[in-house]
């Protein structure tokens, strides 16, 4: 009986010791991390930049098979849609394999890694919406965009070609833009007034000293850059 206790020790720890390999064996697996079955926008998972500007890092998008196995010359689209449709559609972003503006939507296929690398560059207007990556029966994702307005382009100030009385006075006011046209709100420039002829200019009024024909010169310093406007 001794012999056969002895055997069937010998086959328990063999067993042991098969399960606690196996056991580390799948914990280094498990610390590799891949994406799943199906079409992923890898990088970047959203993307907020100011108008016309590149995404900081390139668009990278992978596909893989229902085994996870990457899929090699997939076609796919990449395109982009608003939250808000206008009659005026202009694309929310571009996409191009290697710089300048680019297209949208852009048809391509995947390398041998099944992955597709692109430079992705905003639209010229203010608005958010969606980039989406479609590649038919093999999956789609989106990730979500945002535009802001971009750096101070032109100063507007109003009211325009008053007539002031001598002594009187008016409340100046300037609208801030950027190249495209979008309202930029949210900041506080610095805004400076000087009247050239019969008028007198503080920050944020003219008053009438003699008859006649002034022109109120504004520039506004935003970042080092200075843009001018006349009134």
């Amino acid at each position: 009986m001794a012999p056969v206790k002895r055997s069937l020790l010998g086959r328990v720890q063999l067993l042991v010791a098969m399960l606690l390999a196996a056991s580390s064996c799948g914990g280094d697996t498990g610390s590799i991390t891949k994406a799943g079955p199906g079409a992923h926008i890898l990088t970047p998972r959203a993307l907020e930049d100011t108008i016309g500007a590149f995404a900081p890092s390139r668009l990278t998008v992978e596909v893989r098979d229902e085994s996870g196995a990457p899929v090699a010359a997939a076609k796919l689209t990449l395109d982009s849609h608003p939250d808000v449709s206008t009659p005026y559609y202009a694309p929310l972003a571009q996409f191009s394999l290697l710089g300048g503006t680019g297209v949208s939507p852009l048809a391509e296929v995947t390398d041998a890694r099944g992955q597709l690398t692109v430079n992705a560059r905003l639209g010229d207007r203010v608005s958010s919406g969606w980039i989406t990556l479609d590649a038919g029966t093999l999956g789609r994702d989106s990730i979500h965009v945002t535009i802001r307005a971009g750096a101070p382009a032109a100063l507007t100030l109003g009211p325009r070609d008053t007539a002031l009385a001598v002594g009187a006075s008016y409340m100046l006011s300037a609208t801030v833009r950027d190249r495209s046209g979008d309202l930029i709100g949210g900041i506080s420039p610095t805004l400076t007034f000087e009247a050239i002829g019969n008028a007198l200019a503080t920050p944020d009024m003219l008053i009438g000293i003699v008859a006649g024909a002034a022109m109120i010169a504004g520039a506004i310093y935003f970042r080092r850059q200075r843009t001018e406007s006349y009134a």
